[in-house]
């Protein structure tokens, strides 16, 4: 949960110190030992933090005793986002691929740890709560991201051709509209590892090729976000995660200075 949400919601970042005994609840990982999906924090005083859209009071009864992260109710459909796709219990991993993923430790390993900004997919696959703006730009679009403070320029030239830039961790993205979909085609990505929430540890290549749909409902307020990739010294067979999340229209939502601690 980052602290940045918790600013949103009023939470005082000095709300837990270090020494501060809590309880909290929530939903263990079907895949790795010891983790937990948290969604409830009971402080010592009482007070209980419901930290998920979809949370409900596990330890207070008192209205007055309880603090959600959310400004605002959602719909079932809207808190159906941060899945993984079926295929995350048994990725179709190459045998390389499998052994980099079963030596993976996230402990170490993670290159967030020391605060190395993320690439593709992790920056819109794992961002959490962060907000994300599209931004006209000539004839281009940005796809701005709180999480870091990062951009990615989407070229919307039809005729672009990306193939001779040199390999970035965010890579090279152009863009098509299909019918109200943003399709987004992201090339020459210099990043170690392809991660979805569920699914940690995978490499990629420099010859991943990332597919995005950015599809917004009747009502133009939700965006559904559809990925999927192929990479051949990764994947069997290219990976899809359609409807991974479902982004919402929050106006007058300003993006939040971006702080990052080290280990």
């Amino acid at each position: 949960m980052g602290v940045m949400r918790l600013d949103r919601a009023g939470i005082s970042r000095d709300l837990i110190g270090v020494g501060t005994t809590v309880r909290f609840a929530g939903n263990p990982s079907r895949r790795r030992d010891r983790h937990m999906y948290v969604t409830n924090v009971l402080m010592p005083d009482g007070q209980e933090i419901l930290l998920r859209t979809t949370s409900v009071p596990r330890f207070s009864n008192d209205e007055t005793d309880i603090v959600s992260i959310d400004r605002s109710p959602i719909t079932a459909e809207q808190a159906a986002g941060y899945r993984p796709p079926a295929w995350a219990d048994d990725p179709p991993l190459t045998a390389a691929a499998r052994a980099a993923r079963e030596a993976y430790d996230p402990l170490t390993d993670d290159p967030l740890l020391d605060c190395t900004p993320p690439g593709m997919p992790r920056v819109i696959s794992r961002s959490g709560g962060h907000p994300i703006r599209f931004i006209e730009r000539g004839d281009d679009i940005v796809l701005a991201n709180e999480y870091f403070a990062l951009e990615r320029v989407i070229d919307m030239d039809p005729n672009a051709d990306v193939s001779g830039l040199a390999p970035t961790p965010l890579g090279h993205s152009t863009g098509r509209w299909d019918g109200a979909s943003l399709v987004v085609t992201t090339t020459g990505i210099d990043w170690p590892y392809f991660q979805l929430y569920g699914l940690e540890g995978v490499p990629q290549s420099r010859a991943v090729q990332i597919v995005e749909r950015f599809t917004p409902n009747a009502a133009f307020d939700e965006l559904r976000y559809d990925l999927s990739a192929t990479d051949p010294a990764t994947f069997t067979q290219t990976v899809v995660a359609d409807n991974y999340v479902t982004f919402r229209w929050e106006p007058g939502l300003d993006f939040l200075p971006y702080e990052c601690v080290t280990r």
